[in-house]
């Protein structure tokens, strides 16, 4: 019996099978040569992410050569144009941004970016392009630059096999993102407006359950007063604190509030009038605050009054020798101290005091 195949069925079917040959390639998960990477960095409650993959020196002479100085000729594959080079391998390099930020000084709003890099022997041109998502340098486009800055390589003595992404120097404002390879560093510094974009943060974060919560509205106002920012909406979120169980804490806190903003005679009475009704510990956490804002000699009366009106407490003893001893009056510390070691009652505290007052007899 003869079988006979019709010439187009023969096609179809070979398409088939060609495109189940690439489906079952495509599954296929094998080593990547320049394996895939991220890092991500927080700074403040702003992050910044590079995903990129990792080529190796693998004996080669990288800069120069196999990273050419300079914009790179155009191949036959992408849009036929120089080319920056793409800061990693394979995939656009790409860096994320969850808030608007400053790189090297210059401002790049919040998103993800290509990254892309001109090479130099002195000089670096790093490029942010709104582009994150085509492969490798081969499509960029100069028009779709969001930003470039210029920096300077860093060498360095000890030779990397592996390209890699990083961060140094963080705090809560900035960081200094760098590539390294080989035996090169190259630094960028991003910056974030951290105090602004906490408090933008913190008017959504009030707008829920947080919103009727004492304790919530008044670290928000204490965020304000520490940085010196929004005072109005601090000194708003201060007094609801205060409606809200927060506490005459909360009402020493709008004093100083009103200090800060210059209504002087406004926030005298306020703090006069908290003070009568104040607890010891909300007496004592006041002083604490002015510790921290280094007004020494107002902690110091806050303390003292303390120790009036709850003389057997050893803690208040303790918190105004602390206040002399950050002021550096190490006598009145030591006399303070020795009150409080004589009231309290725990071994913990006894043996924290006791070391403190090895510590300040040692350094007379």
């Amino acid at each position: 019996m003869k079988v006979i195949i019709h010439s187009a069925w023969f096609v179809a079917m070979l398409s088939v099978l060609s495109l189940t040959s690439l489906s079952s390639q495509e599954l296929l998960i094998l080593p990547d040569a320049s394996p895939a990477a991220m890092v991500m960095q927080e700074v403040g409650i702003s992050k910044v992410k590079i995903s990129y993959h990792s080529p190796a020196v693998n004996g080669r002479e990288v800069w120069g050569k196999l990273v050419p100085y300079g914009w790179e000729a155009p191949t036959a594959f992408g849009n036929g144009k120089a080319t920056p080079w793409r800061a990693g391998a394979n995939e656009n390099t790409s860096i994320t941004f969850t808030h608007d930020a400053m790189v090297e000084g210059k401002p790049l709003r919040a998103g993800t970016y290509g990254l892309f890099m001109v090479t130099g022997p002195d000089q670096w041109t790093v490029i942010f392009s709104k582009n994150s998502t085509s492969w490798g340098q081969f499509f960029y486009e100069e028009s779709e630059d969001a930003l470039r800055v210029t920096v300077k390589p860093v060498a360095v003595s000890e030779s990397q096999d592996r390209l890699s992404y990083g961060f140094d120097n963080t705090n809560t404002k900035q960081t200094t993102a760098y590539l390294r390879w080989e035996k090169l560093k190259v630094p960028f510094t991003i910056t974030f407006d951290t105090p602004a974009i906490v408090v933008e943060n913190l008017k959504n974060q009030l707008r829920n359950r947080n919103a009727f919560s004492g304790a919530m509205l008044i670290r928000a106002a204490n965020y304000c007063l520490q940085n010196d920012i929004a005072l109005d909406q601090a000194a708003l979120w201060a007094e609801r604190a205060f409606a809200f169980g927060g506490g005459n804490g909360a009402r020493f806190a709008k004093a100083t509030i009103l200090e800060k903003q210059g209504k002087i005679a406004e926030a005298d009475a306020l703090r006069k009038t908290t003070a009568e009704n104040a607890n010891e510990i909300e007496m004592n956490a006041y002083g604490y605050e002015m510790l921290g804002q280094k007004k020494f000699d107002q902690a110091i009366e806050i303390f003292k009054t303390n120790t009036v009106r709850f003389p057997k407490s050893w803690n208040v003893w303790d918190s105004l020798a602390d206040g002399y001893d950050q002021k550096g009056e190490k006598k009145l510390a030591i006399e303070n101290y020795n009150k409080a070691l004589k009231l309290v009652t725990d071994d913990g505290n006894k043996g924290r005091i006791g070391d403190i007052l090895k510590r300040l007899n040692a350094s007379k």
